[in-house]
């Protein structure tokens, strides 16, 4: 078969516009003076890294094989794997969003279970969000167990949805 003249311009340009991506207009505002939170390794020593609702965070992981995880991974650890753990407090009962800026696997404990997910799914473009993940949570204290991230510091948001 052969193409030419406004049919070759088509296939061209459908081509092209699907190899480009659009840029960001600027980097996401979300992170901006995110502070800086190291990721316990363990939560034997006190104090443990808090992370507060709704303010947001970079967590400083470690190499994953060190990390002694509060409940089994949802993935096995591979080389080159960075975790850590957070624990936060939530005083109402509602569905609580962990937001994150990089991939990573999010596991929310309590009592040495992790808990089921209520829904998930990647962030908007250019929003600065890689994944979102929600659960439905009670009053009480928990932990958040991060593990397969690539990356050594990862940026948290933890939200309670309305």
């Amino acid at each position: 078969m052969r193409i030419v003249g406004p049919m070759l311009a088509i296939f061209c340009w459908a081509g092209m516009a699907q190899a480009q991506t659009p840029a960001c207009p600027e980097a996401p505002t979300l992170w901006r003076g995110a502070a800086d939170l190291p990721a316990a390794h363990s939560l034997a020593g006190n104090p443990n890294p808090m992370l507060t609702l709704a303010v947001p965070a970079i967590a400083a992981l470690a190499p994953a094989e060190g990390v002694s995880f509060a409940a089994p991974l949802g993935k096995p650890v591979a080389a080159g794997d960075e975790g850590g753990l957070l624990v936060f407090h939530i005083a109402l009962s509602g569905t609580y969003r962990v937001a994150l800026g990089g991939k990573a696997w999010i596991d929310v404990v309590q009592r040495g279970k992790s808990l089921p997910s209520a829904a998930h799914a990647h962030g908007e473009p250019c929003s600065g969000i890689a994944k979102q993940v929600d659960f439905a949570l009670a009053p009480g204290d928990y932990i958040l167990q991060l593990s397969d991230s690539k990356a050594g510091h990862i940026p948290v948001l933890l939200t309670r949805l309305p």
